[in-house]
């Protein structure tokens, strides 16, 4: 069953897709889990604030431990625990901590529910009062699509034998409740807390299904059954694992002699591809402030366009090619299999907009 966990798409994806903070969640939630079943209150504490930590909406999967516990008809320490201590964590992030960090912009999550708000607290009020919208909301083709994907490498129906799929509703919820579809991509990295719950409950589930396998039948099924899930796991691969993606492009030299063409210490616009290569750049940003913030684009030294790229936006167009190589402002420094490096003429930008401004 560990190896059929591994295998599981949603989970595979993110140790190969994006760098993200995110993959800690199944480890830290699995020792939560653990120390959960056999009972011992110090260690758990200590793993669900660790793993309350890794993002603020974890916390809603963590406070569903309590429900658990009150399932299972435990003591109240372990019922109003992770539900107290839960809520009061989720207010401190989302009421103190986050708010003197964005220093006045808007919480990001909140532009995930347009249809329903601009603001969490509308959002909540117009789907209490509103419930329609939730409901077709959610009976998109999109989210009956994601849902599918999601649990068909678990058995569809078996994540939800156990209470221990408690621990994937929130987070579940909330990405089919979202109107932002990235967080229905399975090789994405929103998934990781939803796809923890929901494979806990299949392993619980599948102990009754053995139980009962076992009463009747006799003999232990067990492997065979495990078995079946790391073959079922691993036959989605196509959901996740992208070979191409691995393979050096034709023009890789090129976008290496574009990048080198650009001084270490200027500013420069590059494609999404390259952005991890000019990260640690103090001004750098992507091609598409052209188009959303061009004021604030204009402002970069350098500009390197890659005509080849098929993948991510925006599309080089010969009007977009056009913007820079018939524009006196700019000087043509680099031209090699599709791939150009532009200057901006006048030297650095004296920063009118901050580019702390704008998000990268």
């Amino acid at each position: 069953m560990g190896a059929a966990f591994v295998l599981l798409p949603s989970i595979a994806a993110g140790n190969l897709n994006q760098v993200h903070p995110v993959p800690y969640i199944p480890v830290l939630l699995l020792f939560a889990g653990y120390f959960f079943l056999v009972r011992h209150w110090g260690w758990f504490l200590a793993f669900a604030l660790l793993v309350c930590s890794v993002r603020e909406n974890v916390v809603l999967g963590v406070c569903m431990f309590g429900v658990w516990a009150w399932a299972e008809n435990r003591e109240w320490k372990w019922r109003l625990g992770p539900l107290l201590g839960g809520t009061a964590y989720l207010i401190l992030t989302t009421q103190v901590i986050i708010p003197a960090a964005l220093q006045g912009e808007a919480w990001r999550p909140a532009g995930y529910f347009t249809y329903l708000g601009a603001t969490p607290r509308e959002i909540i009020l117009t789907a209490l009062t509103q419930p329609g919208l939730v409901v077709n909301h959610l009976l998109e083709g999109q989210n009956i699509q994601y849902f599918v994907l999601l649990t068909q490498s678990m058995g569809w129906l078996l994540p939800f034998g156990h209470w221990a799929v408690l621990l994937a509703v929130p987070d579940l919820a909330l990405n089919l409740l979202s109107d932002n579809g990235g967080m229905k991509v399975l090789a994405w990295h929103y998934q990781f807390m939803a796809s923890t719950g929901l494979f806990l409950g299949v392993i619980f589930t599948t102990k009754r299904v053995l139980n009962w396998l076992n009463q009747r039948h006799g003999g232990d099924v067990a492997p065979v059954l495990a078995a079946g899930f790391v073959v079922l796991c691993a036959a989605h691969w196509i959901l996740w694992l992208q070979p191409n993606s691995f393979r050096r492009l034709p023009y890789h030299d090129s976008l290496v002699r574009a990048l080198a063409t650009v001084p270490k210490d200027k500013s420069v616009i590059v494609p999404i591809r390259l952005e991890g290569h000019v990260g640690a750049r103090a001004h750098y940003s992507r091609l598409g402030r052209f188009l959303d913030a061009p004021e604030y684009a204009a402002q970069f030294e350098y500009v390197i366009l890659d005509a080849n790229e098929r993948q991510y936006g925006p599309p080089i167009t010969q009007e977009f090619f056009d913007m820079f190589n018939r524009n006196a402002h700019y000087e043509l420094r680099f031209a090699e299999t599709n791939v150009f490096v532009f200057r901006r003429i006048g030297g650095e930008s004296d920063w009118k907009i901050p580019p702390g401004e704008l998000r990268p």
